[in-house]
């Protein structure tokens, strides 16, 4: 992937526009962040000859709001020319700006060129609606060159009101990806990743990092600048609404500007409870699937696949919920996207000042964190940096250490039952870390358990569907169905199971026939 002066362009203009200026702990940061800065997935076979043209613009002509474009044919990376609707605004320094409100019918392709934001900070608010089986994609107008520059971002008091429906999912994806869907092509592989940008949602809800140093975290005045230019964060509004994610698939996507400056492929940065997420899928991302930037949001089902970073990763004090979760890291492909350190759950409060408040404090229960099996891969779930919460009902199986808990201030939440681990099964290589980080055992890296916690060891015996070729599948076997599940009524979001993992059994399937596996095949 070429990270070409547009994006860092665009950086540099969304960082003069609010005159910030980042210090020590208060400097843009993701927890975690990788190594290595790998280039995207070059096509592997590009034909010489494009297919002709496809063509994506309504009989009826463009909806209000984007406008006829056409990208032209790139025959190092075997794309065809696309006729298509593209999002369209007020461009600024070469982003572009929706100040009105823009509804993308059931069904229709919209393509996203550059950055694009929903709205303007401080200025006009807008909403983006978008209906069923709608299809978004990077523009990548110059094909692998610029693909990155490519994202989608909500500004604050903004909304995206997305309708997609189990039969009908809304789906964010990569040029490479409309080709090999439009005309047959065979761009992407297993492991393709970094097409395109993502997606940013923004909020007014409180975070503990706050770019004025003499802010008070949690305030109105506490507010801070995304990775990738992606806009201001934060504030006092808990319930803040930034619309509703229902049944959407983002694909391909991410971005590494530098090891501390990335895009995911779905960032949640300040959002409000009064925001709806639930049914979505973050898939072959390079960097991490889903990163919580403080806030007040919550999710359910939720899939994560494939991705290069951390699975579900949070900072910054987010306080909501996710339940019903399935994970599968990625696996190098012809890319080797993996980051140095790619977890399933990576949980920090906040880096440098550990006990910075509001406390990261989110309240999990039913997921299942699968190892796909590449050799990069750590902790299947690593609490650390003063993260408070519930961590309830879940299976961590194959990796080659299952749970690691790291910082002083992290055991002392665990102590005084601000942090709870509750109904754990785990079948890793190891299933706790021993790194000595307990400060009470120097064998341990995880808390002294004790029977009421029912942390469980042994063969998780999983089968059934899996989103990775090889790797196990979410099924739990009868070794996990035996364990009682901790009571999570009144937690939360939280609505009480009596099941560990994120399906009860072979005959739930929430997840079929809406998400795919890393392969890009409907799983069903």
């Amino acid at each position: 992937m070429k990270f070409n002066t547009t994006l860092r362009a665009a950086l540099i203009a969304g960082v003069a526009a609010v005159a910030l200026v980042g210090c020590s702990d208060t400097d843009i940061s993701s927890p975690g962040a990788p190594v290595t800065q790998p280039p995207s997935t070059p096509p592997t076979t590009p034909p010489t000859t494009p297919p002709s043209t496809i063509s994506l613009v309504p009989s009826g002509g463009c909806p209000t709001g984007t406008t006829e474009s056409t990208y032209a044919s790139v025959p190092a990376d075997g794309f065809s020319s696309v006729d298509v609707c593209a999002l369209s605004g007020t461009v600024i320094n070469g982003i572009t700006y929706l100040t009105s409100d823009v509804s993308i019918p059931a069904g229709t392709t919209v393509a996203i060129e550059g950055p694009v934001f929903v709205g303007e900070e401080g200025g006009n608010t807008a909403i983006l609606t978008i209906e069923a089986g709608a299809r978004l994609y990077g523009a990548s107008s110059q094909g692998t060159a610029n693909a990155t520059d490519d994202y989608l971002v909500v500004s604050r008091g903004s909304q995206i009101i997305v309708n997609g429906t189990e039969g009908a999912p809304v789906r964010m994806t990569s040029r490479a990806a409309l080709n090999d869907e439009e005309t047959g092509s065979s761009i992407l592989e297993e492991g393709t990743t970094g097409q395109w940008g993502g997606l940013v949602l923004n909020g007014f809800a409180q975070i503990n990092a706050c770019i004025d140093g003499t802010a008070t975290g949690g305030t109105a005045g506490c507010e801070k600048s995304g990775e990738g230019a992606s806009g201001l964060f934060g504030g006092a509004t808990s319930d803040d609404d930034s619309g509703q994610l229902f049944y959407t698939r983002v694909q391909y996507a991410g971005v590494r500007l530098t090891n501390e400056d990335e895009l995911n492929g779905i960032a949640f940065q300040g959002v409000g409870s009064g925001t709806d997420v639930s049914f979505i899928q973050v898939t072959n991302n390079l960097d991490d699937g889903i990163e919580w930037f403080g806030g007040t949001v919550s999710a359910d089902h939720v899939v994560i696949t494939g991705v290069g970073d951390d699975s579900l990763d949070w900072t910054d004090g987010w306080v909501g919920s996710l339940q019903y979760a399935i994970v599968y890291p990625g696996v190098a492909g012809a890319d080797g996207a993996m980051s140095g350190d790619p977890r399933g759950i990576e949980a920090d409060n906040r880096d440098g000042t550990n006990d910075k408040t509001p406390f990261s404090d989110p309240k999990l229960s039913n997921f299942t964190l699968i190892n796909s099996g590449d050799a990069s891969t750590q902790q299947g779930m690593l609490l650390r940096r003063g993260t408070r919460g519930v961590m309830a009902n879940g299976i961590i199986a194959d990796w080659s250490v299952g749970m690691d808990v790291d910082s002083d201030q992290t055991f002392d939440n665990y102590l005084d039952g601000t942090l709870q681990i509750k109904s754990i099964f785990l079948d890793n290589v190891v299933n706790f870390a021993t790194d000595g980080d307990n400060p009470d055992n120097a064998a341990l890296g995880v808390p002294a358990f004790v029977a009421g916690d029912t942390i469980v060891e042994g063969a998780s015996q999983l089968s059934g569907t899996t989103f990775v070729p090889g790797a196990s599948g979410i099924v739990p076997g009868n070794n996990v169905t035996a364990v009682t599940a901790f009571d999570v009524s009144g937690i939360g979001e939280l609505e009480a199971t009596d099941f560990l993992g994120a399906v009860s059994g072979a005959s739930d399937t929430w997840y079929a026939g809406w998400t795919v596996d890393i392969a890009g095949n409907t799983v069903n």
